[in-house]
């Protein structure tokens, strides 16, 4: 293979990634005008209220909703089920 060869084979790759690229990027682009969140968010914790788990996701969804999500977001504490 001369160094033409492979610098064209080279161009070609990139072009096509290229390509690829942009075709994400127009497949995307619906999802990108949607407002976000268009339903309220439900946070799941599975341990028993008290424990290490439970403190932390208060801690952690107490700066996410004032700082992002405003009234978007609820908490469903029950040992008993799980999060699929």
């Amino acid at each position: 293979m001369s160094e033409q060869e492979a610098s064209t084979k080279s161009f070609l790759k990139s072009a096509l990634m290229a390509l690829i690229h942009a075709c994400a990027l127009c497949a995307a682009w619906p999802a990108l005008s949607q407002e976000y969140p268009v339903k309220p968010i439900r946070f799941i914790v599975t341990f028993p209220p008290g424990g290490t788990v439970d403190i932390t996701a208060r801690i952690e969804l107490e700066r996410v909703v004032t700082s992002e999500l405003k009234n978007w977001a609820t908490v469903i504490r029950d040992a008993g089920i799980k999060a699929e």
